[in-house]
């Protein structure tokens, strides 16, 4: 069974992370069948500055979001497959990872690629009847891939229908950013402080698919 095959991973680190939290049947592997059940990846990855490439995050195909922060502060992530369920690229998901150039969105379901500097309503899960939300501000530097200073491109997925605040600010070697055929994108947020590509000093050329309207 195909399926069950062990995933052979390029990173140590990623691979120790990996089978320390998702090793289900105590093997020491992950195998393709274990990584397909796993739901979510939580921040088990965040601000660990060892982990250098996790393109095995595609046999992760359940997963329908990369979580806020996860992986924030990994300065040392050079490239990433990101799954192809993934519909949502949370705020901060990639924030301050200095060293990325290589990011693969692997499917075409992306919808939503997140910023920061607005305000969030957070409805806790608190059993205390008068503590029924909570606000909470991200600041601007926290969009899903701000300050990845090394990344030079990028390409959009067709799918993805809006670029928040902040997403890609100060990414400041970012020299080109692609769209898919036939791209849905309708919105790219944000004020010339807090644009979508706010402090990307190099961007040189970027073509704005034709049904965006702000």
């Amino acid at each position: 069974n195909n399926n069950d095959s062990i995933i052979h991973f390029e990173d140590i680190v990623i691979k120790a992370i990996c089978v320390a939290n998702w090793d289900k049947n105590g093997d020491g592997e992950l195998s393709k069948n274990e990584a397909c059940n796993i739901l979510s990846i939580g921040n088990k990855f965040a601000s660990n500055t060892n982990i250098r490439s996790f393109r095995e995050l595609q046999f992760f195909s359940k997963i329908t979001e990369i979580p806020v922060g996860a992986f924030e502060g990994c300065s040392n992530l050079f490239s990433i497959e990101i799954p192809e369920n993934v519909e949502v690229v949370n705020s901060s998901a990639f924030k301050n990872c200095t060293s990325l150039v290589f990011v693969k969105f692997l499917g075409n379901k992306v919808n939503r690629i997140c910023g920061g500097g607005q305000s969030i309503r957070h409805y806790a899960t608190s059993s205390d009847p008068n503590h029924v939300e909570d606000e909470f501000t991200i600041s601007a530097g926290d969009g899903a891939f701000g300050n990845c200073t090394s990344l030079k491109a990028i390409h959009i997925p067709s799918s993805v229908q809006i670029i928040e605040e902040s997403s890609f600010a100060k990414c400041t070697n970012l020299q080109s950013v692609t769209f898919g055929e036939n791209s849905q994108l309708s919105n790219i947020k944000g004020t010339s402080t807090s644009g979508a590509f706010a402090g990307c000093v190099s961007l040189s050329s970027i073509t704005i698919p034709a049904n965006v309207f702000n």
